[in-house]
C-alpha cells in the first residue's frame, strides 16, 4: 500500500522520525531496538476488516489487514503516529493522529510467509518501540486430487473425473481437456470459501467410443489469475468393450417411403454399443441384397447405400414390401419400416446429346488457395444441369436451370498433388454428355515455412491428441518453450502444412496448445514457432505428424451385380446384366445377349462385351448438393470484456442444419442444432488482447458437412484507457506495438 503526503506533511513527519530515532529507538528493516525506556506498549491482531479476530493464511493479490491497539498511554488529549514496517517489501506507511488503535492493509504478489511491524509515538514523545503482527502465509494456487469414477468403464458408460484445488483466490476456472475427443470443456465460478481454508472441487463427466487407456487434462485459474497450468490427472481410465448384445433402434427410412432402382438409400438406426459391427441386408419379397458389415451412425446421421438394379423383378414397375434388416453375430435383431422401390429408365433422345469440356483458370495453386474451373456445353437444349465432380474430396456440386453454355465451379485443396475436376451435363431433354474430364489438371504445391529471424530459445512439440484421427475429429498439439525468459509473454504462430493456414495466439506464459480438423485423409503435418516481447523467436519447428483415416475400395464379381463407391471398382458378369458406379479405373464386362452400364466421374473407365452383347452409357445426378459455410465478424476491432458477434451462412445442403463455433482463444465448441435457416450467430467476449479467430462448421439433416473453416477474418482485441492523458499515450503505445 502506499501513501502520498504534502511536502510540508514530509518535514514534520521527518522531524518527528528523526526525534524517535536518537531519542528512544532506532528502526531497522526487519528488527527494532526496544531497550530505550518506554510507558506505552502496542498489541498487534490479524484484521479482517469485521473484527480484530483474523486469519493467518491469505492468497496472492489477496488484501490482508492488521490492528493496532495502544495500552497504557494516556489517551486524554493524546493522540499517537502509528509506524507500520512491511518487512517483506521494506515499506513504512506513517498514520498521524489516531486516537489509540490504528489499522493497515495490503497485499502480496509472491507466495511464501509475510511479516508486519508496528510502532506508536505520542504526542509527549514517548513511544512503544516496535512490536510484531502476526504472520500471514500467503498460499500459491494447486491441485490437491484429480482422478476418475469408476476407474474401469465400457465403451459408452459415463466416467466421472473429480478434481480439487486448495490455495488461491475463489471463485475458479476449470478447464477440462479430453485427448480422446480434442474437446476442452471450461466451468467457471466454481466457489470455494477461501478465508476458511475450504477446498473448492469440481468435476466433468465424459464417455468413450473405443477401448484403451485414457486420460484428462486439467488447468484451474483463480480470481487472481493464478493458474495451475496443465496437469495430467493422477491416474487413466481404462475402457473395455461392451459384449452385450447391443439394443438397436432404426429412425430412417420412414414407413411407405419410396425409392427408385439404382438410386441413393440412406438408413439411420442407433445402438447401445457404438463399436459393434452389424450387417445390414436389404430383403423384400424373395429378394435379398447383403451391403456388408457396418458400424452405427452417429446419432442422427445416416448410412448411404445404393438399390441395385436387379432390386424390381422385370415385370414389375413398382412394388412395395422392401425393408432394411440388420444382424448382429448372425442374428436378425432389428428390421425398417417396408418401402416401395420403382424403376427408372434414362433414354437418349434422337436429336443431337450435348458435349461438355472445361479447362481450370491456373497450371499450378498452393495449399489453401482457390481455383476455378470454367466449362462449355454445345449441342442439346437449354436450360442445362451442370454437374462437377471434385476427385479429392469426392463431392459432386449441381448447378441447375444453366439458361446459358457455360458454367464454373471453385475449389481449393489441402494437400498437395495433381486435382482433376470432372465434368457432366444433362440437358431439358433428359440427355447427357457423359462424364469427361477437364483438359488438364491443376498441380497442387505445400507452402513451406521459412524463418522469420534468428532463432534464441527453443521450441518443442508434441500431439495432444491421439496420433491417430478420423475426418472431421479434432486433434491437437502442444508446444513448450525452453532456454526462454519465464517472466516474458510469448505469441505461437502454427502452421498448418496441410492447408496453408496460420494460427496466432498472443500473450502466453511459455506454451501454447493448437486444434484442428481435417477434411481429407492422410499424413498431416504442423508447425509452431515462438517470438517473445523483445523480438526473439524459437524458429520454425516440425511438430510430430498425425494419421487421419477414410476412404475404402471395393470390388464385386457376382452375377446381376451393382457396385458404387469412390474409388476402384472391377465387375465381371458372364450371365446376366453389369451396372458398375464409380470415380476411377472403372471395369465392366458382360457375354453375348447381357448389358453393360458404366456410370462414372471418370474417363479411365472401360467395358467390354462378348458378341452379342450392348453397352449404354449413362450419367448418375446426384440427389443433393453438399453444403458450404462462411462467416464474419460484427467488428474487426473490439476492447477486452465487450461483446462480438460471429454471424455464419450456409448454402447447399439439406436444412435443418447444426452449426458448430469452435474459440480460438478458449478452446471452446459451442454447438446450435436444429437450424431451419441458412444464418446462425455465436456471440463472445475476450479476456486477453491480440487477434482472435472464430472456427465454423456445418452438418445437414443428410449428414453432409462443410468441414472445418476459419471466419473471413478475425478480431483485434484491445485494452482500452479512459484515463485522458494516461489513455491517449498507452492507446498510442499499443496501436504501434499491433505493427510488428
Amino acid at each position: 500500500m502506499k501513501k502520498f503526503i504534502s511536502f510540508s506533511s514530509f518535514i514534520a513527519a521527518s522531524a518527528l522520525s528523526l526525534a524517535f530515532a536518537f531519542s528512544i529507538i532506532t528502526v531497522a528493516h526487519v528488527h527494532a531496538d526496544t531497550s530505550a525506556s518506554q510507558s506505552p506498549t502496542v498489541s498487534c491482531y490479524s484484521w479482517t476488516g469485521a473484527s480484530a479476530i483474523g486469519t493467518s493464511t491469505a492468497s496472492i493479490n489477496d488484501t490482508v489487514g492488521w490492528y493496532a491497539q495502544v495500552i497504557n498511554g494516556t489517551t486524554t488529549n493524546n493522540t499517537y503516529t502509528f509506524y507500520w514496517l512491511n518487512n517483506s517489501t521494506g515499506v513504512t506507511d506513517t498514520h498521524h493522529y489516531t486516537q489509540g488503535n490504528d489499522k493497515e492493509f495490503t497485499s502480496f504478489s509472491t507466495a511464501g510467509l509475510k511479516s508486519m511491524y508496528v510502532a506508536a509515538i505520542d504526542t509527549n514523545g514517548k513511544n512503544t518501540g516496535w512490536e510484531s503482527c502476526p504472520l500471514v502465509n500467503v498460499l500459491p494456487i494447486s491441485i490437491s486430487s484429480c482422478a476418475p469414477s469408476p476407474a474401469t468403464a465400457t465403451v459408452g458408460a459415463n466416467v466421472v473425473w473429480n478434481s480439487s484445488v486448495s490455495g488461491g483466490k475463489a471463485p475458479y476456472s476449470y478447464r477440462w481437456y479430453n485427448p480422446a475427443t480434442g474437446v476442452v470443456d471450461t466451468h467457471s465460478s466454481i466457489n470455494g470459501t477461501f478465508y476458511s481454508n475450504t477446498v473448492s472441487s469440481d468435476s466433468d463427466t465424459v464417455s468413450y467410443n473405443a477401448t484403451g487407456t485414457k486420460y484428462m487434462g486439467i488447468d484451474v485459474t483463480s480470481s487472481a489469475g493464478e493458474s495451475t497450468g496443465w496437469k495430467w490427472c493422477s491416474s487413466p481410465v481404462t475402457v473395455t468393450a461392451n459384449t452385450a448384445q447391443p439394443t438397436v433402434n432404426v429412425y430412417y427410412p420412414t414407413a411407405n417411403s419410396t425409392f427408385t432402382v439404382g438410386s441413393p438409400i440412406q438408413l439411420g438406426f442407433s445402438s447401445s454399443n457404438a463399436l459393434a459391427t452389424f450387417d445390414v441386408q436389404l430383403g423384400g419379397k424373395a429378394y435379398g441384397h447383403d451391403y456388408g458389415n457396418v458400424n452405427a451412425p452417429e446419432s442422427g446421421a445416416k448410412l448411404n447405400f445404393t438399390i441395385p438394379s436387379d432390386a424390381l423383378p422385370s415385370n414389375y414397375t413398382t412394388l412395395s414390401g422392401y425393408q432394411f434388416e440388420i444382424y448382429y453375430n448372425g442374428s436378425l435383431i432389428a428390421y425398417s419400416p417396408s418401402f416401395t422401390i420403382n424403376s427408372s429408365i434414362l433414354s437418349q433422345s434422337s436429336s443431337t446429346v450435348p458435349t461438355a469440356s472445361c479447362t481450370p483458370s491456373a497450371s499450378s495453386i498452393t495449399t489453401g488457395s482457390s481455383v476455378t474451373w470454367n466449362g462449355t456445353v454445345s449441342g442439346g437444349t437449354a436450360p442445362y444441369n451442370f454437374y462437377w465432380n471434385n476427385n479429392d474430396s469426392g463431392v459432386t456440386d449441381t448447378h441447375a436451370s444453366i439458361g446459358g453454355t457455360t458454367n464454373s465451379e471453385s475449389a481449393s485443396y489441402a494437400s498437395a498433388g495433381s486435382k482433376y475436376m470432372g465434368i457432366a451435363v444433362i440437358d431439358a431433354k433428359g440427355q447427357g454428355s457423359g462424364w469427361k474430364w477437364c483438359s488438364s489438371p491443376v498441380t497442387v504445391t505445400a507452402v513451406t515455412p521459412t524463418n522469420p529471424v534468428t532463432a534464441g530459445p527453443t521450441v518443442t512439440c508434441v500431439v495432444w491428441s491421439d496420433p491417430t484421427v478420423n475426418i472431421g475429429q479434432t486433434a491437437g498439439w502442444a508446444a513448450q518453450v525452453y532456454n526462454g525468459t519465464s517472466s516474458l509473454y510469448y505469441t505461437f504462430y502454427w502452421l498448418n502444412n496441410s492447408t496453408g493456414v496460420t494460427d496466432t495466439h498472443h500473450n502466453t506464459h511459455g506454451n501454447d496448445n493448437d486444434f484442428m480438423s481435417f477434411s481429407t485423409a492422410g499424413s498431416k503435418s504442423m508447425y509452431v514457432a515462438a517470438i517473445d516481447q523483445n523480438g526473439v523467436n524459437t524458429g520454425w519447428k516440425a511438430c510430430p505428424s498425425i494419421t487421419v483415416t477414410g476412404g475404402q475400395t471395393n470390388t464385386s464379381t457376382n452375377t446381376n451385380t451393382s457396385v458404387s463407391a469412390s474409388q476402384t471398382n472391377t465387375s465381371s458378369n458372364t450371365s446376366a446384366n453389369t451396372t458398375v458406379t464409380g470415380s476411377s479405373g472403372n471395369t465392366a464386362s458382360a457375354s453375348a445377349g447381357q448389358t453393360t452400364t458404366v456410370n462414372s466421374s471418370n474417363s479411365s473407365n472401360s467395358s467390354s462385351q462378348n458378341t452379342g452383347s450392348t453397352q449404354t452409357t449413362a450419367v448418375t445426378t446426384p440427389a443433393v448438393t453438399a453444403p458450404t459455410v462462411s462467416c464474419t465478424p460484427s467488428s474487426s476491432s473490439a476492447s477486452i470484456g465487450s461483446n462480438v458477434t460471429w454471424n455464419g451462412t450456409v448454402s447447399g445442403g439439406t436444412a435443418p442444419y447444426t452449426f458448430y463455433w469452435s474459440n480460438n482463444a478458449t478452446g471452446v465448441t459451442d454447438t446450435h442444432a436444429s437450424i431451419t435457416g441458412t444464418t446462425d450467430s455465436d456471440a463472445t467476449s475476450y479476456s486477453a488482447t491480440g487477434s482472435k479467430y472464430m472456427g465454423i462448421a456445418v452438418i445437414d439433416s443428410k449428414g453432409q458437412n462443410t468441414g472445418w473453416k476459419w471466419c473471413s477474418s478475425p478480431v483485434t482485441v484491445a485494452t482500452v484507457y479512459t484515463d485522458n492523458f494516461t489513455g491517449a499515450i498507452l492507446n498510442a503505445w499499443n496501436s504501434i506495438k499491433s505493427l510488428f
